[in-house]
This record gives C-alpha cells, sequence and structure tokens, in this order.
C-alpha cells in the first residue's frame, strides 16, 4: 500500500486498518461465488479458532514486498500479524493440534516432482537441494511429503489435515522436518514458524515414539532415529522484520533456523547460530515497536466477522 510522505505511523496503521476491512467486507460481496466461500471459510475458522488452520491466514494480509521503507513495510506486513497473535493465536493452544493419523506409504526412496519446472518453484528447489545433496541441513531423505491421506484412506484416516513437509532430513538420530521458502518469499516468519509448529504437532513430534511418521521414516530409509525436531529455512528479511512471538515459538519448540547466505542463490543455505537469533529477535523487536505500542488500535478497528 502507498502512503504519503507527510502520513504519520498512526496514520499508515489508521489507512492499513481501512484497506483491510474493505478488502475483506469485498470479498463477502463479491461476484465471486468462490471468493465468497473463502471469506466465510476464514470467518468460520476464525470463530472457532482452530489451530491447525491459523497458519494458512498469516499471509492473507501480511505479504509485503521490501522495497527498502522500513516504516512501511512495517505496517503493512506487521500489523496483521499482531491482529492475528492478538485475536487468535493468544486464544489457542498449538499443543492440541491432533496427530494426523497416516500409516503406509508416508515417505518414498525416489520422490518425483510432475509439478512446474521453474526454478523458483518451491517443490522444484526443494527436489534440487535433496538430489544435489545439500548436507548443511543433515542427510535429505525425502521432499513435498503430503499430510493428507489419500482419498482410499479417508474412511479411515483423517482427510482434513492438509499441507506437505517441504523437506525430512535425518540430524544424527533426529528426524528433522524442514519447513522451506524460497529466497523472494514475501511471507513473514510467523507463517513459516507457525507451519513447521503445525506439521510437527500432526506428526505426533511431542509423542515421537508414538509416531507412525517416524516409525515409517525409519523402515523406509533403514534408520533408527528416535527424536523429531522441526527446523525453517526463510529470507534473512523475514528474520529481520519477525515478529516477536516468532521468535518466542522459536525458542520453545527448539526450531533450527536456516537462511540464504547471499541472499538469491538456494543453493547457499546457512545455519543461524543462537546468538545471531538473539540478535535478530532484538533487532525486529525495536523495528516493529510502533505496531505494539498501537495493539489496541488494532484490535479494535479490524472488522472482519
Amino acid at each position: 500500500m502507498a502512503y504519503k510522505k507527510s502520513d504519520t505511523l498512526a496514520d499508515k496503521i489508521s489507512k492499513r486498518i481501512n484497506q483491510i476491512n474493505n478488502s475483506f467486507d469485498n470479498k463477502k460481496k463479491s461476484n465471486s461465488a468462490a471468493t465468497r466461500k473463502e471469506a466465510q471459510k476464514f470467518i468460520e475458522r476464525f470463530s472457532e479458532k482452530q489451530a491447525d488452520t491459523l497458519y494458512k491466514h498469516i499471509p492473507d494480509y501480511a505479504k509485503a514486498k521490501y522495497a527498502g521503507i522500513d516504516e512501511d513495510y512495517i505496517v503493512n506486513a506487521g500489523l496483521w500479524q499482531e491482529y492475528l497473535v492478538k485475536e487468535w493465536l493468544d486464544k489457542i493452544a498449538l499443543d492440541k493440534i491432533l496427530p494426523t493419523e497416516r500409516k503406509r506409504d508416508i515417505f518414498q526412496m525416489d520422490r518425483t516432482n510432475n509439478g512446474t519446472s521453474s526454478e523458483k518453484s518451491e517443490k522444484i528447489q526443494c527436489r534440487n537441494l535433496k538430489y544435489n545433496k545439500n548436507l548443511v541441513m543433515g542427510e535429505l531423505l525425502d521432499f513435498q511429503v503430503p499430510l493428507k491421506a489419500r482419498k482410499g484412506e479417508q474412511k479411515v484416516y483423517k482427510p482434513d489435515h492438509k499441507g506437505e513437509l517441504d523437506i525430512v532430513a535425518r540430524q544424527g538420530k533426529e528426524m528433522v522436518i524442514i519447513e522451506y521458502k524460497i529466497p523472494d518469499s514475501t511471507e513473514p516468519l510467523l507463517r513459516a514458524v507457525l507451519e513447521a509448529i503445525t506439521y510437527y504437532n500432526q506428526i505426533c513430534g511431542n509423542n515421537p515414539e508414538q509416531s507412525e511418521f517416524l516409525k515409517e521414516f525409519n523402515k523406509t530409509f533403514s534408520l533408527d532415529c528416535d527424536k523429531i525436531g522441526s527446523a525453517i529455512v526463510v529470507p534473512k528479511i523475514a528474520y529481520e522484520f519477525g515478529h516477536e512471538r516468532a521468535f518466542k515459538l522459536i525458542e520453545e519448540y527448539k526450531i533450527k533456523c536456516y537462511t540464504f547466505g547471499n541472499g538469491t542463490d538456494y543453493n547457499d543455505i546457512v545455519e543461524l547460530a543462537d546468538g545471531e537469533i538473539t540478535a535478530l529477535c532484538q533487532s525486529a523487536k525495536e523495528k516493529l515497536k510502533g505496531i505494539y505500542e498501537k495493539t489496541d488500535i488494532i484490535v479494535s478497528g479490524i472488522k472482519l466477522i
């Protein structure tokens, strides 16, 4: 969203709130049945506070291409995240997400990808990282692993769990699920973190000894892993402007953090040390200070239901 040079931070926040309200109102009144259905589905999920679908709504109004104007970027990307954190994330328990009950043919030794061939495709990049034997994140063994049961299984297994494990790796005796975002992704840090946590809980990460995913992982690749961990790979800017709750969840769930060394090459992946994450957290907290100071205005101003 474009702002005037004379706009104060309060002006920008007010304009952004109005834009979100108008956009959502237009969706509800749209001539497109699909758009109206999408809006209604959001309302239902929001009203029910479904923990396993929160991550889906993080990018709705939080995608913002960085253009070198820090304050504008913060308002565009940060305001929506703060709203969802206070009105949703604060009111649910992520550890209550139910596990997905899949028990066979979960992993593959040599998975093919029939999607786009574009190098900018998340699926292609995940595939290439595996077959190029990028070892920074451990031994990459599978990619784009579906969590949703096959149609033939849905009478037995829960069909409502969707999503895919972008990359699954082995680090020592730990199976690590990796949430991957391409180098030019405009999705905020909170999206990747919540997605990783959602999938972690869906594969029964809190009880690895009971996880059918871990059992199948060991069986497929002839391993003896006894732990499940999670990791994220996101552009550096996602950390630099990350919401404070995202950093708290990274610490709570012990999520391993990776980024791209030169910012554009998806093969150039580096791990962030604890000290680097702490520094990024403090810097981001200062950048989003203006948003946090306006929480009451944001929560009371946005009207979606």
